[in-house]
């Protein structure tokens, strides 16, 4: 700024290459156990800007005693500039891929007061039957069934709460309502 001083060892600017942006993800332990350098990823602005994709360069090989997580840094990419330095963004990391594992949607799995896990599967005759199954995998919307649901077999996601075995059920296709089920109208204001 005009007629401000310079001190000794002090730097008078910072000069920043952008078009490259690097990450630095804090991951808790449990979490970065198959993250490892060059894993795909994808950077996505807090903000909701834009979308890059980028790979892992740097796994920590320590913890931070503080908050006993795991850094990991995701280089990409910054076309255009979009990024900025010290801005906040979204991570996502690729750190396994299973191949021919069954998944089904996660609002299918349920407990039983045996304490274990269940499915309903439907058969032919659209007749629900308890299934005790394995899980290994979970996402939000997904889980990987490592045991008792075979694949091509159809399980019961909507209303299997309260639903006993045995059951006769009637097998809906998706966006089909149910037998007195209204069409939800967002009425509008003047």
């Amino acid at each position: 700024y005009p007629g401000e001083m310079a001190a000794a060892g002090a730097p008078l600017l910072t000069v920043m290459d952008m078009s490259k942006v690097v990450a630095r993800v804090n991951m808790a332990q449990d979490q970065v156990n198959n993250v490892k350098a060059g894993n795909e990823a994808t950077i996505t602005p807090a903000d909701g800007g834009e979308l890059v994709t980028g790979r892992v360069t740097i796994v920590s090989p320590a913890s931070d005693p503080n908050s006993t997580t795991v850094q990991v840094w995701v280089l990409a990419d910054n076309p255009g500039e979009r990024m900025h330095a010290g801005q906040a963004v979204h991570v996502s990391i690729v750190a396994a891929t299973l191949e021919g594992a069954t998944l089904i949607p996660a609002a299918a799995v349920l407990p039983n007061p045996e304490g274990e896990t269940i499915v309903l599967i439907v058969d032919d005759k659209n007749i629900a039957h308890e299934k005790v199954i394995q899980i290994g995998l979970r996402e939000p919307e997904m889980v990987q069934i490592v045991a008792g649901v075979e694949l091509g077999q159809r399980v019961v996601t909507k209303g299997g709460l309260g639903l006993e075995d045995k059951a006769k059920v009637r097998v809906m296709k998706p966006g089909e309502k149910a037998a007195g089920e209204k069409d939800e109208v967002d009425e509008g204001k003047n």
